[in-house]
């Protein structure tokens, strides 16, 4: 079977955006929603408006990275509320969190687009989306959303080199999930929790780590880097600044993880 080339996997993503007329963007500020909408408003001119749902789990980074890519596109962008942190069903944090963060993300949506008169919401799913744990791709389909970078069959780095060739300042941007995801399933999340961990995270960016996460496991933090940064991780004069950093946030035992960073790390062994 011949492989279907990037151009063309590029040009179905254009024709099927292109009939669908006006669309609504789920925009996060990621590589696939940022390249996504970038395609959109290149198709469709001012027939795109984009929205970013605003809760205790989206960083203050990641929000003005969201309003300042989308300012630079010059695409129309709603900042909407979420509540799903104040769900029961999603505050016990049970393995399909995602699930109800996502119904609450395309109710947003389908309410905005309602209100708007657009028909066609659309999402940054992917082919490598398939391959990992994704509660809330249930959410997509019981709210018709659509996956246009999944129809066309596009992976994450077919999209990050789409992206680089579209000048998107997104192109290399390391995945940066919700704050939630850093919580192992079964332990509660409230705004306290993500606080802690956005802090923390802001923190270690700030001393010039880029991939890496904060998980949190209660009184245990741990800190996973990738291995060329192990050695930054273990230099004396950032391992004391971040324990104190870790002990003022309540931690009572600060871990670096030797097995290194690795994104979607709690989702092994889901089923």
């Amino acid at each position: 079977m011949q492989a279907i080339s990037l151009q063309n996997k590029f040009e179905s993503l254009q024709k099927k955006i292109q009939s669908m007329g006006e669309v609504l963007v789920a925009f996060s500020g990621g590589v696939d929603s940022t390249f996504l909408l970038g395609t959109a408003r290149d198709v469709l001119g001012e027939k795109v408006t984009a929205l970013t749902a605003v809760s205790a789990s989206l960083s203050q980074a990641e929000k003005k990275f969201a309003l300042d890519t989308a300012r630079q596109m010059k695409v129309r962008h709603l900042l909407v509320d979420s509540q799903e942190i104040e769900k029961e069903a999603y505050a016990q944090n049970p393995v399909n969190r995602c699930y109800f963060c996502k119904s609450e993300l395309y109710r947003l949506c389908r309410e905005k687009a309602d209100e708007l008169n657009i028909s066609w919401i659309v999402d940054g799913f992917n082919k490598d989306d398939e391959k990992d744990w994704r509660p809330g791709f249930k959410a997509k389909m019981e709210n018709n959303i659509h996956s246009p970078l999944l129809e066309a069959g596009l992976f994450k780095e077919e999209i990050r080199t789409l992206a680089k060739a579209m000048n998107l300042p997104v192109w290399d941007k390391p995945a940066s999930p919700c704050l939630a995801s850093r919580v192992p399933y079964g332990i509660r999340i409230n705004p306290e929790v993500l606080g802690k961990i956005e802090r923390l995270e802001e923190f270690a960016k700030n001393y010039g780590f880029r991939n890496f996460r904060v998980r949190y496991h209660e009184k245990i933090v741990r800190l996973e880097v990738t291995p060329d940064d192990l050695e930054k991780a273990v230099n004396e004069n950032f391992r004391n600044e971040w324990i104190g950093q870790c002990k003022k946030e309540g931690f009572n035992f600060v871990t670096l993880d030797l097995e290194g960073f690795r994104s979607g790390r709690l989702n092994e062994g889901v089923t």
